[in-house]
């Protein structure tokens, strides 16, 4: 299995172990997760689990409002004009305090 799958469990798992020089590892063998489909030493971290789902579900809210709001693309147009919107009233605010 690849490593970006095996990383889906070992991130949220307690048994994982940071180490700086090799990265991610697991903490009961100190080696890289070595399991197909399922890790058989698989252990939930409650905190770590509730972050994901946390996580996932606002990449939702956020598909779900740029699908609602028109492309992205659009959307980057508005943030943009607004940016400059708000650049110039800065601009008129500090010329007329400076009267």
């Amino acid at each position: 299995m690849n490593r970006e799958y095996q990383l889906s469990f070992c991130k949220v798992c307690e048994n994982r172990k940071m180490e700086m020089s090799r990265g991610l590892l697991c903490g009961l063998t100190n080696e890289f997760a070595d399991f197909n489909e399922n890790c058989p030493k698989f252990v939930g971290d409650e905190v770590e689990v509730k972050k994901l789902i946390q996580n996932k579900e606002m990449e939702k809210r956020m598909v779900e409002e740029l699908e609602r709001s028109g492309s992205t693309a659009n959307s980057s147009v508005w943030i943009v004009i607004r940016i400059i919107g708000l650049i110039l009233a800065l601009i008129l605010f500090i010329a007329r305090a400076m009267r």
